[in-house]
């Protein structure tokens, strides 16, 4: 009887380890990685899910959103389908340093310059680029000027030419640009909640909910999950004004990427939302049209952001696209 006991309370720990190794196999890596950059070398977190030996994809996050904002669940799904999943958070977000913006400029090449480190660090020759918004201009710029680190390109909720967001920012003219800027009723919400007060954490989360949802869109917008991404990013972010140096590096050394679109040859996929009022769906159409044999996925009702909503989406998109270019 006491063997038997014994053997049944083995056999319970056994198992308990075998469940606890196989969840920590699930969970994510986290690693921060140092990249050289001008003056000094900085640091970048990052974090990976799934197996290394499996054909590793790089998100890359758009402007101020820190690499969070890549859901968990589409990390996870990803990583579930036989995929090595990074994601990471940009210079001046999140856990990775924060740069004196006005002593040391920094530009789109710059941040370009910090993804391929990210490569580097993870030792991957080459790597399936996936951006959102401004990480969408730097997976174009990787795609065109380091083909031979890019297996191919997905870009979301991006643009061939951002200056007309920039410029509608700053109240500047934009009728000159071919393409339209953000959409009025968002843009003028968004310059009232510039000039709200951001003092209290009611204050602030009243801000990020409000932002969220403007982003998001009304069918992507979920307001207990943007609570809890948010205080989530509280605890994430260790400069929380250090993200504004993001509108600056747009701005700072700017150019219309069409031309430089042309020449990708890797092979692309573009992903917008119906409902994007930050770049409105022409964004994406031009985006698609630059790139030679590009493959455009318009989803209805989707915003500027990928949230639980609609990762799952997106990621199985993804995975039935990547079937047919391998």
């Amino acid at each position: 009887m006491v063997i038997k006991r014994l053997l049944a309370f083995l056999g319970i720990i056994a198992l308990s380890v075998l469940l606890i190794i196989g969840y920590h196999k699930k969970m994510p890596t986290t690693r921060f990685v140092t990249i050289l950059a001008n003056p000094q070398p900085i640091t970048l977190w990052t974090q990976a899910f799934g197996n290394k030996n499996n054909p590793p994809i790089l998100l890359i996050m758009g402007a101020t959103a820190t690499g969070l904002a890549w859901p968990d669940s589409f990390c996870m799904y990803l990583a579930s389908r036989g995929y090595y999943v990074i994601r990471y958070d940009n210079r001046d977000t999140g856990a990775s340093s924060s740069i004196d913006f006005d002593k040391y400029p920094y530009s789109l090449e710059d941040l370009v310059s910090d993804a391929l480190g990210v490569l580097d660090a993870y030792q991957l020759q080459k790597a399936h680029i996936v951006g959102i918004s401004m990480g969408g201009f730097i997976g174009q710029m990787l795609a065109a000027q380091h083909a031979q680190r890019v297996s191919s390109l997905v870009s979301i909720a991006s643009s061939p030419d951002h200056r007309v967001l920039s410029d509608a920012i700053e109240d500047k003219d934009t009728s000159h640009y071919l393409l339209p800027p953000p959409d009025k009723k968002a843009l003028y919400r968004w310059q009232e909640l510039k000039k709200m007060p951001k003092t209290t954490l009611q204050e602030k989360l009243f801000c990020f909910l409000e932002n969220a949802k403007l982003f998001a869109g009304e069918k992507g917008f979920n307001k207990q999950e943007s609570i809890v991404f948010a205080l989530q990013s509280k605890r994430h972010i260790k400069n929380h004004k250090a993200a504004e140096n993001h509108k600056k590096a747009m701005i700072y050394k700017a150019f219309d990427r069409t031309a430089l679109l042309r020449t990708i040859k890797v092979p692309t996929l573009v992903i917008h939302g119906s409902s994007d009022a930050v770049f409105p769906l022409a964004h994406g159409v031009a985006t698609a049209d630059a790139i030679p044999g590009a493959t455009l996925v318009v989803i209805p009702e989707m915003g500027h952001s990928i949230n639980n909503c609609f990762a799952h989406q997106v990621a199985n998109i993804l995975i039935d696209w990547y079937k047919t270019i391998n």
